[in-house]
């Protein structure tokens, strides 16, 4: 999404423009104003104004002063998309940047939508972007990346991203801003109408908050992170579900990293493309540690997504119907055939008519 999509990025007089002058001082500028090379060809191409040149003139001096330049934040291009500061995490030793895999498969979603079939859940603007509707017999993870709520500039996002874990694409996101207990029933009511996928997330203080009450709606194909060499204990036989981000950050990260690298992990969202560009070892390391990112504009949010999305794939997969060459082809049901399907769409058993079926499957 390039920088001038969004109104307020513009310079002028009156409320609701990003920097304002006083009308003596924005005479002077009008009247000193001369464009150069590039932002003519900017102000021609895209129909750009002389308060959005000026805006852009201030950000640009301010933001190439710092480890994130303009560019980066604010992209023009897709090009610009794929630039980064403190070396990309996507990018190896011999300067090859992976994420150049995603610059001819981006496409707008195939449809917005507020609300998925039989559910009575309603999605806020922006909605849920559709890439692929749920397809019978594939195997799907949701991850949930939550934030505080509040509905102003410097409030972030919660995320909901779903992954087909068969050809690892991303087949829907939803980003809005809403607290972890409003995400909830919206996680739910997307988990259901793609075949119950597997539902993860990290479970800091705001996921703890909605995955309680992901758990109190009465989803169960929840995901647990069991660590290597982890016991239950009899004690506390009931494992909390999701990860804690010290548990399992590094290790969605580099399940993230390491599916990119492959050319494994596919997606047509333009947004978690522009995200994962501006995703730098600095970041990572931030998330790792879990300190505090600094400055705005900054987002990760479905960069998270992805990287769980990545790490529980593999069990998503294990829990449904698979094959040695991915999920198994669904089997048409003959005449006078009785089959038996369990609760997340897995073929208990089949058996002609006149066989009864064991009792425990009744």
């Amino acid at each position: 999404y390039p920088w001038w999509l969004e109104p307020r990025y513009r310079a002028g007089t009156t409320p609701g423009h990003d920097i304002l002058y006083s009308d003596e001082e924005w005479e002077g500028l009008l009247r000193g104003f001369s464009p150069t090379e590039e932002e003519e060809r900017l102000m021609a191409e895209h129909e750009l104004d002389v308060g959005q040149i000026i805006w852009r003139r201030v950000k640009k001096s301010e933001q190439d002063k710092t480890d994130a330049p303009f560019l980066q934040e604010y992209p023009e291009t897709l090009e610009g998309c794929f630039l980064t500061a403190g070396g990309s995490y996507f990018a190896t030793p011999e300067g090859i940047n992976h994420l150049e895999q995603y610059r001819h498969t981006l496409a707008p979603p195939k449809e917005i939508v507020d609300r998925v079939p039989g559910s009575s859940v309603v999605f806020p603007p922006p909605a849920l972007h559709v890439w692929q509707r749920p397809q019978m017999g594939r195997p799907y993870a949701v991850w949930v990346d939550c934030a505080g709520g509040g509905l102003d500039e410097s409030s972030d996002y919660s995320t909901i991203v779903v992954l087909d874990c068969a050809s690892m694409f991303i087949a829907a996101r939803l980003a809005i801003k809403v607290a972890p207990q409003e995400l909830a029933p919206m996680a739910v009511a997307i988990s259901k109408h793609y075949n119950n996928a597997l539902l993860g997330g990290e479970r800091d203080a705001y996921g703890s908050v909605c995955v309680a009450k992901v758990r109190e709606i009465g989803y169960k194909n929840i995901w647990y992170h069991v660590a290597p060499g982890q016991v239950l204990s009899i004690k506390k036989p009931e494992l909390d579900p999701w990860g804690h981000p010290t548990q399992i950050r590094s290790h969605i990260l580099g399940a993230l990293r390491e599916h990119v690298f492959s050319g494994t992990f596919h997606t047509s969202d333009a947004w978690g493309v522009q995200q994962m560009g501006a995703f730098t070892w600095t970041k990572a390391a931030q998330k790792r540690h879990g300190l505090k990112e600094q400055g705005k504009g900054q987002k990760d949010d479905i960069v998270m997504c992805y990287a769980g999305l990545c790490y529980i794939a593999l069990q998503a997969r294990s829990r449904y119907n698979t094959t040695s060459r991915g999920p198994a082809e669904p089997q048409p049901v003959r005449e006078g055939e009785i089959v038996t399907v369990g609760r997340h769409g897995l073929v208990l058993d089949r058996r002609p008519a006149h066989a009864a079926p064991k009792r425990w499957l009744r």
